[in-house]
Parts: C-alpha cells; sequence; structure tokens
C-alpha cells in the first residue's frame, strides 16, 4: 500500500514530467487576458451609470496599490472608456478569445497530467468548457468578494470569530467550486475519492497564495511607485502561482488513481 510519501513523490515526478511551471505560465498569460476585456465592461457600463463618481470610487480603491501617477492614469483610461460601445464589444470578443484559450490551456494540461489521450467528442469539450468558465468566473467573485467584505468592514476584520468564519466560508466555497471542475476535466472517469484531495489542496493553497499577497502588497513600499506597471506584474505573478497551484492539485488526483507515474 502506497504512502503518503510515495504519493508525494509521484506527484513531484508528474510536475516536473509534464513541465507543470510551462503549463501554468500559458494559464496564466489567457487568463490575463480574458480578466481585462471583463475590466473594459465593467468600466463602460460603470462610467456610463455612475460617471464621476463612479471614476472616484475606483482610484479611491485603488489609492493603495498605485502612486499618484499611476492614479492619474487609470482616471483618464475612465474618464476615456466612458460611453465607448466599442471598447464594450471588443471586451466581450476578447473574453471570449482568451475564455476559449484558458480551457484548452488546462484541458490539455489535465490530459498531459493523467498520461492520457486527447478527448475528441465535441459535446464532452463544449461541456468541460462551460464547467470551466462558471468554476472560475464564482472562484474569482468568491476571492474578491470576501476582501472587498474586510474592506467594508474594518472592524469586523479584527473580530476573530469573523476572521475564522469567512476563512471557513471561503474554503467551503473553493472546494464546492474546485470540485467540478477536477470531476469534469479529467479525461478519463475518475471516482469522489480521488478527486478530493486536489480539490481540498487547491483550496487551501489558494487561500494561503491571497494571504501571502496581500501582506506583500501591504508592506511593498516599491510596488506603489512602480504604479499601473507594478499592479500588472503583481497579478499576473499571483496568477501564476494560482495555475500551478490548480496543475498540482490535478497532479494529485492522477497519483491517486494511478495515472500520471
Amino acid at each position: 500500500m502506497a504512502t503518503l510519501v510515495d504519493h508525494v513523490r509521484a506527484t513531484i515526478d508528474v510536475s516536473r514530467q509534464e513541465n507543470l511551471t510551462i503549463l501554468a505560465a500559458s494559464l496564466a498569460y489567457y487568463a490575463f487576458v480574458s480578466v481585462v476585456p471583463i475590466l473594459l465592461l465593467v468600466i463602460s457600463v460603470g462610467s456610463v451609470i455612475g460617471g464621476q463618481a463612479f471614476t472616484r470610487e475606483i482610484t479611491s480603491t485603488l489609492s493603495v496599490y498605485l502612486s499618484s501617477a499611476g492614479q492619474q492614469i487609470v482616471a483618464e483610461v475612465l474618464n476615456s472608456t466612458a460611453h465607448n460601445v466599442g471598447a464594450g464589444l471588443l471586451g466581450i470578443l476578447v473574453l471570449v478569445w482568451g475564455a476559449l484559450k484558458v480551457f484548452r490551456g488546462m484541458k490539455v494540461a489535465f490530459v498531459e497530467i493523467y498520461d492520457a489521450e486527447p478527448e475528441v467528442s465535441l459535446v464532452k469539450q463544449v461541456k468541460d468548457g462551460l464547467a470551466v468558465a462558471v468554476t472560475v468566473g464564482l472562484a474569482v467573485v468568491a476571492m474578491v468578494g470576501i476582501s472587498a467584505l474586510r474592506n467594508v468592514a474594518p472592524i469586523l476584520s479584527g473580530n476573530t470569530t469573523f476572521v475564522v468564519v469567512s476563512v471557513a466560508g471561503l474554503l467551503a466555497g473553493l472546494i464546492c467550486l474546485f470540485f467540478p471542475l477536477y470531476y469534469v476535466l479529467p479525461p478519463d472517469d475518475v471516482s469522489l475519492r480521488t478527486v478530493l484531495p486536489g480539490t481540498v489542496l487547491a483550496a487551501v493553497s489558494w487561500i494561503c497564495l491571497q494571504m501571502v499577497f496581500r501582506i506583500y502588497v501591504g508592506r511593498a513600499e516599491k510596488y506603489a511607485v512602480l504604479g499601473v506597471l507594478g499592479a500588472v506584474v503583481l497579478f499576473l505573478t499571483w496568477l501564476y502561482f494560482a495555475s500551478i497551484v490548480l496543475l498540482v492539485g490535478a497532479a494529485v488526483n492522477a497519483t491517486l488513481a494511478g495515472r500520471g507515474v
């Protein structure tokens, strides 16, 4: 019977053999490309509805992370994007393209990790694509929602009970959101037992990753000086490590299922 150490070694071997870091880099890029048009759509709608008040609110929120020059750039972008229907339409097109690339990248990564033949069924590919889109989208919303709740309720943020409950709720939410991804994307049929470990690992790692980056942003003085460029680099870095976490979770599940080794 394989021990925990054996599973850990097998997971490391799979991660090295399949070059998960390279796969994660491509996923991070396409995820970033998908996020940018979403922001364009939000900015377009928000600018039309909220006007200057919306612009001031966004720049005020980002003032913690951006220099004065960076805040000025954001304000100019918001003002120039207002009432720009073309930016919204372009955002939709790029969003669809980026989402398809993210799905394709994750599908290829799972096929490599499970050491299986690529899936050729169009119906299954469409189903998998919808699962990935919904899962990733809800995961991002959950992360942002918890962060926003802490920002709008600073008094509660210092309460130990609130912190524990929010983290536990976020963990449960991420497990529920990641589970379909790890259950649907593998090229072969998988069991609940072999899917849950990687799901839990990914959820816990995402929470830890968010905490680490929040601490870094709060203490890195040089980061704010870089302005928008620094924010972009930091966000890409977060996406890269988040992608690694997702793929390592898949590698854990693959080794438990006796695949990829």
